[in-house]
């Protein structure tokens, strides 16, 4: 018979098992993530593109994906959304140079954004909307299977 110490350093240790299995899974999928052949040749990472800045709002029906892009217009953003994910790329095409009769100065800026996102649930891409201002970009998408709704128990 076990005594209730051995049971309760057998409940600790599986647990701490599934806690090192789970964080092995989130090692190997951020190694995938990062370290793939297919990403370094991406050719926006290879040309100076940087992540933006994004906040994630998770609503009862909907999912608000906002992200700053400074400096693009809406004609050089390509936006694709999936159930599970959402890739964005943002073409800046801002150059600063100021010249003055002893020096000239010039601002590096890089050149543009890219960004991909996994959802923390599955959405419609088909509904998703976006909208661009004053370089703010913000995506509204519409939860999967969509919303709840109360229901009277008899």
């Amino acid at each position: 018979m076990m005594s209730s110490w051995d049971y309760y350093r057998w409940k600790i240790q599986k647990e701490v098992e599934k806690v090192a299995k789970e964080f092995k899974s989130l090692l190997e999928e951020l190694d995938r993530e990062l370290f793939s052949p297919a990403l370094r040749e991406k050719k926006e990472f290879r040309e100076g593109f940087v992540y933006p800045e994004v906040e994630v709002h998770e609503r009862s029906d909907s999912i608000v994906v906002e992200v700053e892009l400074p400096g693009v217009k809406k004609e050089d953003l390509e936006l694709f959304v999936s159930e599970g994910e959402i890739e964005l790329t943002a073409k800046r095409r801002v150059i600063e140079e100021i010249s003055e009769t002893e020096y000239t100065r010039r601002r590096r800026i890089k050149k543009g954004y890219y960004l991909r996102l996994k959802l923390p649930t599955p959405v419609e891409p088909e509904r998703a909307k976006a909208r661009l201002e004053d370089g703010l970009l913000r995506i509204i998408l519409p939860k999967k299977g969509g919303r709840g709704f109360k229901i009277n128990v008899e």
